[in-house]
Order: C-alpha cells, then structure tokens, then sequence
C-alpha cells in the first residue's frame, strides 16, 4: 500500500468539526458579555463591549475587537483561536449586528436632545453634556461617539474658570497703547472666543482660523492650543497628503483639522476645505471589490496657518476669519516647555470657562435674531449669542466679523496674482474694454514691468482662464471698487469683451510728517517692487530724520494699518 501522506477522512471531518466549533465557541463566548451590536451611518459594523471597567464602543472589524475576542477563548480554555475562526466568528456577529437598530456615530462633538455631548475620550469613555441649564460629566454615555488611535484625552473641566486665560498664551497682544491698534485686539479676542464657541457646536458650518505672520509669531503655537484645548491628539497639526483620499481620511478622523506652514493651496484641496467647512460628501471604492463604495460625509472644523494667507479662491475666503499675527518681541520670549507646561497646567480651568460660557451662548441663542448675517450665517448668529453672554451688544460682535470680513475681501484679491496686477494696472485708468486676449496681454506685461512671475501656476495662460479667474475674483473687486463685467459680445464683429470700471478711491496722505514719510515709501515701492524690510530702513533713515529704531517702529506700525485700514488696495507694504 502506498502512502500519500493524506490523513484518513475519519480524521479530517472530525478536525474540521473541531475548527467550525470553536469558531461557534468563540460566538457564545462573546454573547456571554451581552454586548450591543449595531452598524454605524456608513454600514460599519459595531459592538459596544464592556473593558477595563468601562463601556467601550469598538468595530467589529477592528484589530482591537479581534483581540478582546481571541482574549475571551483565553481566559476560558487557555487556548488560542485559529485566525480563520475568528474571521468566521466575526463575519456572524455582523449579521446579528445587522438585525439590530442603526446608530449614528460622531467624531468628538454629537448632538443632543436637549443640547451638547462633548467626548472626553478616556479610558473610562466618559463624556462632557452640555445644555442651556449647565454641563456635567457623564459617566456612561449613549452610544454616541467613535474614536481613533491619534485622540488624546480632554483635560478635565473645572467650573467657574477662567476662559480669558486662554489669551495669555495667544500672541494678540499689544504693548503699544494705540487705541485703535487696542481696539483690533478686543474684536481679536471677540472673535476667536466666539469661533471655539462655534467650534463645540455640531451639525453645523464651521468658519475656518486662519492665523498667519512673519517668522517668531507663534503662528503654530496659536492653533496647536486652540486645539489641545477642545480635541487634544497626538498629531498637534497635519500636513496636506497627497491625494484626495489621504485628505478627506484626515478631515473625517480629526474633528478640528488643522493644518501648518501652508503657503499654496491647490484647487482641489480648497474645494475639500469648503466642503468640509459647510458640510459634504466623498464616495471611494471599497477595497478588494468591484462595485462596492464607501461614502464619507465630512463636517467638521478646519484651520490653516502660514507666513501669507494660503487661501487664494473666493469660495474658501468667504469661510475665514484672518488673523494677522505679530512678531514676538524679545523681552516676551518664553522656553517652549515652560510656556506649554503653564498652558497644560491652566488647560481645566480654560475649558471650565469655555464650557460655562457655552451654557450661557446657549440660554442666549433663542432669543438672537442679528441685523444682518454674513455668508457663513449660523457663525453669525451664535457669534451674536456669544456676544450677548459676555454682556456685549450684537452689534458689537457684527461690527468685529464686518471688518474682519473686509480684510477677507483685500487678501483674496491680493492673494490672486491677476487681482493685484490688474488693481495696480486699472490705478491711473477709470475704464477699459477690449478682448480677453488683448487684456491678458496687457497685464502679463505689466507684471513683466514690475517684477511678478507670470510663470507661476496661479497665472493665466490663455484667455479663458483668466475670464475664469476674473469671473471668482468679481464679487470681491467690486467691493474694492473695480467692477467688471464679462461675457460682452461686440455687435459689429460678435466678439468677447471685458470691460472694467474703476470706482475706487485714491490713496490719501495726510499733509503731516509723518504722512509725507509714508507717501515717499509709497512712491519708491511704486517704482521698485523688490525691496525687502532692511532696504526699506535704509530707504526711511536716508530721506528722513529717523534712527534705525524709528524707522522699524513706523514700518511695524505701517504694516499693522495696512492690515487694519485697507491699504493693501495700493499694498505699498504688500510689495515687501
């Protein structure tokens, strides 16, 4: 007889037998625990286990249920599980999981019935409500919330604290006592309390920070509290990934998605920012099938720092709040550790007075009708209710987004090169009207003229982009008084024209000292647009009496007006 190496088949029924049982064994095993099962919003299946004195909610697919699983044949038999079995025992808990009611899940932040739940994301998986009456811990949440490995712990919130702390570590300040430079930094400080408001608010849009600034002003360190303070994790801040799908995974994993040292965004990645501002979905292939997606809806905060404003196209612009940030001096320097371990250590009391805050935004939301709204109009009308708990007017709060959104309006055109050159170019002209083609021609020669890359991707090569670009740009560069108007045809010979009216006012200098120093600056950038700050002292002490000292204390202040009052229109500072 000859051997084949070939178990009898007496021996393989009864070992096949012993595989399939203990896949059974493994199912009983964990319905022993009584856990709940259920499939999310995006048909993800569930279970809601107890761990480590605490009731945690984990998927089914997930390396970290496949562990407790295998753990339970363990403790029971001392034996560990075939994979193959627990891949058969997990396939039948979906299917009881599917029996079972939906239950949508959210990324920190969830809706309640009578208002807020706010993930703590512990190990004990606790959860923070909030209402219009107070906020309290709860230990043992609904089934709420799904979590990600990169999600730290929220500090825990004291109450009667102290919010306003939170700007002793925010670079907003000033040591100058310009009333009107003080008052920029209370509608500052306006504002970023109302957005963290905003920010603890789900299901609605969301505006988008956008702090930026030259070299040594903490542009980094401002959101990385901002979100250590309401959605810690161990990824301080992103990067922008490759393709759409690495994007949309980080937008959907991190409930305020923030992002560093940005200086251009790509077109996609701003049309991904918008929807995720104001909500909107993302479908992708499922991975080894054919014909199965996984849809992805995305609505939740985003934030963006860089040394210029990273956002150039109108329909993200209209989402941010800009805050210009300045240069630390010095005598304000603090070690990194130190200035951190003092944040760490007020962080409960900050949160604490957020929260109390938000109870009374909330009390206070009901009865806030604003004068007007703005394009991101639930911001406005919580920011109004947020006006109203800190004993401030609506008005007040209006008056601060208005001049932010301003600023919003000259950074977008600024941020354009085709909106600054064509400013600059239409600054001596009231009209003009001719063919795109002939209008393109002009302004990449005057960009030529005046040291601007027409290289660069964000010029237009042909004369139906730049019509594109001008048609973004249009709502904005009426409101700074140039008015354009496309898709003209000319009778006689039926072809395109552009026409442009120039409605804006000229720039004024006041007959004084110090104004006659500010227009000769302004003189010498019209002419030379390569100057950098250090050639501009020189340029200050030569035609001045100034000192070194003089000169940089009035190009600072300069450049903290430009921001404030507009002149970027002309940006005799927006050249450096």
């Amino acid at each position: 007889m000859v051997e084949t190496g070939r178990k009898p088949p007496q021996e393989e029924t009864v070992e096949k037998k012993k595989r399939q049982s203990q896949a059974d064994e493994l199912i009983l095993l964990c319905l022993e625990q009584e856990p709940d099962f259920f499939y999310d919003q995006y048909e993800t299946p569930y279970a809601r286990i107890k761990q480590k004195k605490a009731t945690v909610i984990v998927p089914l697919r997930s390396r970290k249920f496949k562990v407790w699983l295998a753990s339970l044949m363990w403790k029971r038999t001392q034996k560990a599980p075939a994979e193959k079995a627990l891949r058969s025992a997990i396939n039948i808990l979906q299917a009881v999981a599917n029996e079972n009611p939906r239950h949508t899940l959210h990324n920190r932040v969830a809706p309640a019935e009578d208002g807020i739940w706010l993930d703590m994301t512990d190990e004990k998986w606790r959860a923070i409500k909030v209402t219009a009456e107070g906020w309290e811990i709860v230990d043992n949440p609904p089934i709420l919330f799904r979590r990600y490995s990169h999600q730290k712990p929220l500090a825990e919130p004291v109450k009667g604290g102290d919010y306003r702390k939170f700007f002793n570590f925010v670079n907003i300040g000033n040591e100058e006592e310009d009333e009107t430079i003080m008052k920029e930094d209370e509608e500052t400080e306006l504002m970023i309390t109302a957005m963290i408001i905003h920010d603890l608010i789900p299901d609605i849009p969301h505006t988008i920070p956008h702090p930026y600034g030259i070299i040594g002003s903490a542009k980094t360190f401002f959101l990385e509290i901002w979100r250590s303070l309401i959605d810690p994790s161990t990824t301080k801040l992103l990067s922008i990934p490759r393709d759409i799908n690495g994007l949309i995974q980080q937008l959907s994993h991190h409930w305020c998605a923030f992002y560093d040292n940005l200086s251009y965004l790509p077109n996609w990645v701003s049309d991904a920012f918008c929807r995720a501002s104001t909500g909107g979905g993302h479908s992708k292939r499922q991975l080894y099938t054919d014909d199965e997606d996984i849809n992805i809806f995305v609505k939740n905060c985003v934030g963006l720092t860089g040394i210029n404003v990273s956002a150039h196209r109108g329909d993200l612009l209209q989402r941010i709040v800009l805050f210009g940030l300045r240069s630390i001096s010095e005598g304000q320097r603090k070690e990194e550790k130190v200035f951190r371990a003092e944040f760490e250590q007020q962080k409960p009391e900050i949160l604490g007075g957020f929260l109390d805050l938000l109870v009374k935004t909330m009390k206070m939301y009901p009865t806030t009708n604003p004068s007007k709204l703005f394009r991101m109009a639930d911001f406005t009308r919580w920011g109004c209710a947020t006006a109203r708990a800190l004993e401030k007017t609506q008005e007040e709060f209006i008056t601060a987004y208005e001049n932010k959104n301003k600023k919003q309006i000259e950074e977008s055109v600024r941020s354009s090169p085709v909106g600054s050159v064509l400013m600059e170019y239409m600054e001596d002209t009231k009209e003009w009207c001719d063919s795109p083609t002939k209008l393109l021609m002009a302004l990449t020669e005057h960009a030529k003229n005046t040291n601007i890359s027409t290289r660069q991707k964000a010029w237009p090569k042909a004369p139906a982009i730049l019509t594109n670009e001008l048609n973004y740009l249009k709502p904005n560069l009426k409101a700074l008084g140039f008015e354009v108007i496309t898709g003209i045809r000319n009778p006689s010979d039926n072809k395109r024209r552009i026409h442009i009216i120039n409605d804006s006012e000229p720039l004024i200098f006041e007959d004084t000292e110090d104004g006659k120093i500010r227009k000769k600056i302004y003189e010498c950038l019209k002419k030379h647009k390569d100057y950098t700050f250090a050639d501009l002292q020189d340029f200050v002490m030569k035609n001045t009496p100034l000192n070194i000292n003089q000169a940089t204390d009035l190009l600072n202040k300069l450049i903290d007006e430009e921001r404030k009052l507009g002149l970027s229109k002309t940006g005799y500072l927006g050249w450096v």
